[in-house]
């Protein structure tokens, strides 16, 4: 690695520091690093910050009850959702009673039209059979 800008070495070594390179980076960089006294001072600087950052904050207990809301949560069964069915759907299903009712109708009128043949048809056959009688007693010798 060439002698890097002021402003490029500083972003690398602060990404060195806190391991945010990449292995091929940070192989090059460590290339640098070994030649240039200045790097390695930015180096140690930005550990010694990011050593401090990690021990700055303030250790921070839950607050009371945190540990019951948050069981109590977890054990709450979820409430059962409902969806709304689709106004398409309702239509189609309407569509089917509909069909179903009309087909039941047109059954019921099939039928009592069949009856009302079959009645036509046995008194037609007892007309003709009787006009057969007939026919038989007057061309008998």
């Amino acid at each position: 690695m060439s002698a890097p800008e002021q402003e490029t070495l500083q972003d690398l070594a602060a990404a060195y520091a806190l391991g945010a390179l990449s292995p091929d980076e940070a192989g090059r960089f460590e290339a640098f690093l070994a030649g240039s006294v200045e790097a390695q001072r930015e180096v140690a600087e930005y550990r010694d910050v990011a050593a401090l950052l990690a021990l700055s904050g303030a250790d921070a207990e839950p607050g009371p009850g945190l540990r019951e809301r948050v069981v109590g949560r977890a054990r709450r069964p979820e409430p059962a959702t409902y969806r709304r069915r689709s106004p398409l759907l309702w239509g189609a299903l309407a569509a089917s009673l509909l069909a179903a009712l009309g087909l039941g109708a047109g059954m019921v009128s099939v039928r009592g039209e069949a009856v009302r043949l079959r009645a036509l048809v046995d008194s037609t056959s007892a007309t003709l059979a009787a006009r057969e009688a007939t026919l038989d007693a007057i061309f008998s010798p």
